[in-house]
């Protein structure tokens, strides 16, 4: 079977709801024509204020054959905090990364079990931002740097962004769920960014006026590891009054190893609604704290079909939970095996 599998783009976007709630108060600020001491006092109004923002896309688009596949998966986050009512003050920092993808998958016999095993290879292209004075990638701001930046003021302080790049290695395994409280699914464990650092050079300057120095910067991405599970499950219909959503799509994931401490950070559940013969997807649920939401469109689906007008075959595998390309492979050998 020389059949291959297309994996459309599956992307979501956050806010935490301090970003959401204060949206127009930061507006009002750079609205006032009161004055410095007006804008002052309106932003100490704010504090204390948790600044948080997130964007991923698992993956962009991906292509998949029996045991092998590759894609592009996308991820970033902004985060700060604004504190000290006396004086206001910005700490933030932020970064995306877009990797290119390889995967080789494949299904083993376990005790009497057959979970698929994978390993990924990524090549990772970071853009981090960094205080252009002092090379931090944690960027911090006074009270008057932080109306330089409400006001759009030329003489703002600069916030440098590198690009850092470097290879990276994953590993995970899936198996079927055959019964369960929530019906039939899929459970898998991944391990994310084996031995994965990034390397690029800074541009410094101390000020508008200093010369520009280069500095080349190494940083290491942690390792985390994260177990999930997907079910397609009637659950919610069950519920009185609920009979009318029919099944839904329930996926959670745990990452218990990682850089968070915070169980907010590290748990992520969500569900998802089919609706219009699969081509409208309502989407739902908590991501590092943020409650998202989204709709996606099966759009290259119904345009490619099943591949005839192309003089190929295409058919098109749905991945409940995003455990990396090798996951994805895997349930492609799943559906090559059974037809």
């Amino acid at each position: 079977d020389t059949s291959f599998h297309w994996k459309m783009p599956r992307a979501g976007f956050g806010l935490n709801q301090d970003t959401q709630d204060k949206t127009d108060q930061l507006s009002d600020i750079a609205n006032d024509e009161g004055g410095a001491n007006a804008q002052i006092k309106q932003l100490k109004e704010l504090v204390p204020m948790k600044i948080g923002a997130i964007f991923h896309s698992n993956p962009v688009t991906a292509l998949t054959f029996p045991n092998f596949g590759m894609g592009v998966y996308a991820r970033g986050q902004v985060l700060g905090r604004l504190k000290r009512r006396t004086s206001p003050t910005l700490v933030m920092e932020g970064f995306g990364d877009v990797a290119p993808v390889v995967g080789y998958a494949q299904k083993v016999n376990v005790m009497g079990y057959n979970p698929a095993i994978g390993v990924s290879l990524k090549y990772i292209n970071r853009v981090s931002l960094y205080d252009k004075a002092t090379g931090s990638s944690q960027i911090v701001l006074g009270t008057a740097e932080i109306l330089d930046y409400i006001n759009d003021d030329d003489d703002k302080k600069e916030v440098g962004s590198a690009t850092l790049t470097g290879f990276g290695i994953d590993l995970g395994m899936t198996s079927v769920i055959t019964e369960s409280f929530f019906g039939k699914g899929k459970w898998g464990i991944v391990v994310n960014n084996i031995g994965a650092t990034v390397k690029g050079d800074m541009h410094m300057q101390q000020n508008t006026s200093a010369p520009v120095t280069i500095s080349e910067v190494e940083k290491t991405i942690p390792t985390t590891a994260t177990i999930g599970a997907g079910f397609h499950s009637p659950l919610l219909s069950q519920i009185p009054m609920m009979g009318f959503v029919g099944d839904v799509t329930l996926v959670a994931d745990y990452k218990f190893v990682s850089p968070h401490s915070s169980l907010y950070k590290n748990l992520h559940f969500g569900v998802e609604k089919s609706l219009f013969y699969n081509t409208l997807k309502l989407r739902g649920g908590v991501n590092h704290g943020y409650v998202v939401g989204g709709i996606g469109l099966d759009k290259v689906k119904e345009y490619y079909e099943n591949g005839e007008k192309f003089g190929a075959k295409f058919s098109y595998i749905k991945q409940d939970f995003p455990l990396g390309i090798a996951h994805a492979i895997s349930l492609c050998e799943e559906d090559r095996k059974s037809t």
